[in-house]
């Protein structure tokens, strides 16, 4: 519908003790212009209805997609990213040129992955959860992410995931990911490539 959706950043926060959440990743746009794409469409799938969880949300930005295309939406992160997030939430709520949201489908919780606490709060199952660039395990273990991935999906559930393939010394993330996905019994596909958006679109993401 040519709406437009603003985020603010925060630059160099790895500097300043925010880690690698403060700006917007390639694979989040990527994984944002999927949804808008594939989920968009009169003759397709809608979100509308769904409940769904931003696991490692970051500034928000692909999660207020979701948003803006019909889903209630779970932004979730760790306690010093959350003003930012919180911000842009309020942001694309009251942007005279983005009337797209409904404030009401939008929450921003705190979420530390393997926190049982943490996710007794969030009352899952969620029908679909969206993480992008948490394969990541030069920064963070991967394990603890594919547990909180089953802690949080129903039986019917579904999980997007979209992340930049960065080569690490001691394993390929990749088949890593796809061992412990199975070995929690969960099924892993890979999007086709078509299906990516022509233009936000890469390779190795």
């Amino acid at each position: 519908s040519n709406k437009s959706l603003r985020v603010s950043q925060v630059t160099n926060g790895e500097m300043k003790g925010l880690g690698t959440g403060t700006f917007v990743w390639p694979a989040a746009h990527v994984l944002a212009k999927f949804l808008e794409n594939n989920f968009n469409s009169r003759d397709n799938i809608q979100l509308n209805g769904a409940v769904c969880l931003y696991l490692g949300s970051r500034t928000g930005m692909t999660g207020l997609v979701a948003a803006s295309l019909g889903d209630e939406v779970v932004l979730t992160d760790q306690d010093p990213i959350l003003p930012l997030l919180a911000s842009n939430v309020a942001r694309a709520c009251s942007d005279s040129n983005n009337n797209i949201m409904d404030s009401s489908k939008l929450h921003v919780c705190i979420y530390d992955w393997g926190n049982q606490n943490h996710v007794r709060a969030l009352c899952p199952p969620f029908d679909m959860l969206l993480i992008s660039d948490c394969v990541l395990p030069k920064l963070y273990p991967i394990e603890p992410l594919v547990q909180s991935v089953n802690a949080l999906l129903g039986d019917s559930s579904v999980a997007y995931f979209s992340y930049e393939h960065r080569p690490f010394s001691l394993f390929d993330p990749r088949h890593e990911f796809s061992r412990l996905a199975a070995k929690y019994g969960l099924h892993v596909e890979i999007v086709r490539f078509n299906l990516h958006d022509k233009i936000y679109s890469a390779e190795d993401i």
